[in-house]
Parts: structure tokens; sequence; C-alpha cells
């Protein structure tokens, strides 16, 4: 019997990956065995035949999770490890010792992620995408319609934006407010439905849902496919996974055109420009990578959003379905079972 161990943090985005992966992997007859910490890794290989470690690639919170895998891979009865990584900015080259370069075969979920790995000199042997469980979208999409009216009760009727962000600065929660408030001058009737711990200026249109982090998988899904459209506001991001599962929901999103989001983007969103690049240290183990726009042209992404729902709904119909097409190519299915053939060679 083939046992794939599989280690994630805390982090509600790693912990999806690792389920998504382990749906994939069970799907292969493999028996999968979740992990949200790091055990003694001379316990590893009597719970499994391979292991993935799924992290943010920041050296202050991830060096001992590479260390256990590189005890797992190198030492005693070793077996085959990746470390299926994601970063949001420059990796400070001072704290990479040259023992964690080829620690492990390291594999990237972006070309931007593999780009910053590679730059302090890691040996990324691959780069996989995120995916989309379609099978839990099915199941997501029969809750919508409940969740419209859960959201609808809490704003009212309106065009309805949303948003799932983090407590972490680069979400941009206030920019994403600020050029709200700038759109709703010349529209009225549009709402704004964020989802996040992290308190907000109170702003008229405006509704926070402080359950983040609370919500099932599939009941946030349902949740985002209630919006008109999804708003990315950050200023980095590692990969943009809520980008794919709205648009496999049929939401267009908006969002800032950086890379990673600029690989895995469609026509069917509204992207607007960054003006600047400003590395920012949040005294963690990367520089973050903020890509600072006007909100004005965030603004005027909304009011173009608002447009095509009000008058132009035909078209707004061919987008949600051009967004579901083109989230097709991020079928888990697809790209994990690419992950685990990455075993072969290592």
């Amino acid at each position: 019997m083939e046992t794939l161990g599989i280690f994630t943090s805390k982090a509600v985005s790693l912990r999806n990956v690792g389920r998504d992966i382990a749906y994939v992997a069970q799907k292969k007859g493999i028996v999968p065995r979740l992990f949200n910490y790091i055990i003694p890794p001379f316990e590893v290989p009597k719970l499994c035949k391979k292991a993935i470690y799924i992290m943010t690639y920041s050296p202050v919170w991830c060096t001992h999770w590479v260390l256990n895998a590189y005890d797992v891979y190198r030492h005693g009865k070793g077996i085959p490890v990746l470390f299926y990584g994601t970063v949001e900015g420059k990796i400070k080259r001072h704290l990479i010792s040259k023992w964690m370069t080829d620690a492990v075969p390291y594999v990237a979920n972006s070309k931007y992620t593999y780009e910053k790995l590679t730059d302090v000199g890691l040996n990324v042997i691959d780069i996989v995408y995120h995916g989309v469980n379609f099978e839990e979208i099915l199941e997501a999409k029969k809750l919508t319609p409940s969740a419209r009216k859960f959201i609808v009760r809490k704003t009212g009727e309106g065009i309805i934006f949303g948003a799932v962000l983090s407590e972490h600065p680069r979400k941009a929660h206030e920019q994403l407010v600020e050029a709200f408030k700038k759109a709703r001058e010349e529209a009225k009737d549009i709402k704004l439905y964020i989802i996040s711990k992290k308190p907000i200026t109170p702003t008229e249109g405006v509704f926070l849902d402080t359950k983040f982090g609370e919500y099932s998988r599939t009941e946030l899904l349902a949740i985002i496919g209630a919006f008109d459209y999804l708003i990315i506001p950050s200023y980095c991001e590692g990969f943009g996974l809520p980008l794919v599962e709205a648009n496999a929901l049929g939401v267009p999103v908006i969002h800032c055109m950086y890379p990673p989001l600029s690989e895995i983007t469609c026509d069917a969103n509204i992207t607007f420009p960054y003006k600047d690049i400003q590395y920012v240290d949040l005294q963690e183990g990367i520089l973050y990578e903020y890509h600072i726009y006007d909100t004005k042209d965030l603004a005027s992404a909304i009011l173009e959003a608002t447009h095509i729902v009000k008058e132009e709904k035909e078209k707004y119909f061919k987008i949600k379905n051009k967004a579901i097409v083109h989230a097709k190519k991020f079928d888990i299915a697809k790209h994990y079972s690419k992950l685990l053939k990455l075993f072969s060679r290592v």
C-alpha cells in the first residue's frame, strides 16, 4: 500500500492545497496522511513512503520545516521528498544557509515563485500551479443561491463586490475601502462584502464579515460564487488561488496586473496597472514585493464592472462563461497529478 505524508502549516490556504493534493492522491489509490505540523523525522518513514512539505518560503518561518524535510530525505531510512513552496517577494539571501539550497528537491507554485527561489540558489526542479477541485465547485454552486440571500440580508439589494482577505498588511484592506468609496460616489447602489478579521474604516456600503477562517471551504466558495465580482486588492501574491476559484464559479475578478496574477488571469477579468514596486521589510524572512497602484485605477475598474453588470447583461453572462472555461485549465487532477509524478525524479 502506497502512503503519502502531506505536511503543511496551519495557514488555511496551505491546508486547502494539502487537502487537494490528498484528494488527487487518493483517486490514484495512494493513502494520504495530512499533518498541519511537523513530526520527528525518524517517525515519518514509519507512517508514509513519500512526503510533500507545503510551505511559504520565508526563511524565518520555514527553515525548521526544510530541516525536517532534509532529515527525512537524506538521513536514516530516507524516503522521496518534495518541498512545494510559494513566496510573495525577495527572499533575504543572508538567511539562506548553503545546506538549504539543495537540501531537498523544491517545486515552485508559479513562474514568479520559481524566479524568487532560484535567485537565492535553491534547486527548483519544476513549476506546478495550484488547482481547483471541480467536484467541490459543483457542491458550492448548489449553495450559492442561499449564500446570495445571506449576503443580501446584510447588504441590501444591489451589485455586490466581494473580497476574502487575511489580516496581513500586503492584502491592502484600506486601499480597497478607499477605492470603493471613490467608486460609490458615482454608483450609489454598489456594495462591498469583505471577509476578514482585520478591522476596517466604517464606510457606507461596505460590510465586514469577521468569520475569515471559520467557514468550511465549500461554504466560502459558495459565498464567493454569490458575488457579482471578486476583488483582489493585494499588493503581492505567491499564486492567487482565489482568482482561479472565483473564475471556476463563473465569477469574474478585478485585480492589479502583476506576476503571478498575470500568469493565471484571462480577459474575462478586469485588470488595472501598478505604478511602482516597493520592497517592504515587515521583519520576516522576505522583502515583500509591493506593487503600488493608484486607488483611482481600482475605483475605475469597479465602475467598469458595475456598468457591465447593469447595462451589458449579455456581455456579463458571456464573461462568466469565459471565466469558467479558463478555470478548467487549473483542474487539480491535472496539476497535482504532475506534482505526484515528480517523485520519479527524486
